[in-house]
């Protein structure tokens, strides 16, 4: 019902170079996830994937099965105080790096490209349904300092 009419009709050739980028923040923590019991050991951070390491108490059964581990990292909130929610998905690889110690590993890729160094803090859900809007009420928020 709508009609398009072409203005300028022309052969486009765009270019860019797209630059890779090496910058990862790595931070080592070692603190409780909320209320959880879990401790968040390191995170690893760069503009496109997140690797979290968490201290469990005990081994989670559900490694075995490729459940999707409950607690998951769903978001960040950035140093002007912007909060992104939904930048990463539950999925990834997940695994014991170390089954004595219980350190397990989540590995997300995100869904939009952050600058590490602007991220202050991880938001974390507290339970699922994680594709909900959540509210502060819903998140555990953990600071990367």
């Amino acid at each position: 019902k709508l009609m398009h009419f072409t203005d300028v009709e022309e052969i486009w050739e765009l270019t860019w170079t797209l630059k890779a980028s090496a910058e990862i923040r790595t931070a080592t923590l070692g603190v409780e996830i909320g209320d959880t019991g879990i401790i968040l050991e390191q995170v690893e951070l760069s503009p496109l994937s997140l690797s979290v390491i968490y201290k469990t108490d005990g081994v989670w059964e559900g490694y075995e099965t490729m459940d999707v581990f409950d607690l998951q990292p769903i978001g960040v909130r950035l140093q002007d105080g912007t909060v992104y929610q939904k930048v990463f998905s539950p999925g990834g690889k997940t695994g014991y790096t170390d089954l004595t110690a219980c350190l397990l590993e989540i590995q997300s890729v995100s869904s939009q490209i952050l600058n590490p160094d602007e991220v202050e803090a991880l938001l974390f859900a507290r339970n699922y349904p994680w594709a909900r809007t959540l509210t502060d009420d819903d998140l555990y928020v953990v600071p990367l300092n």
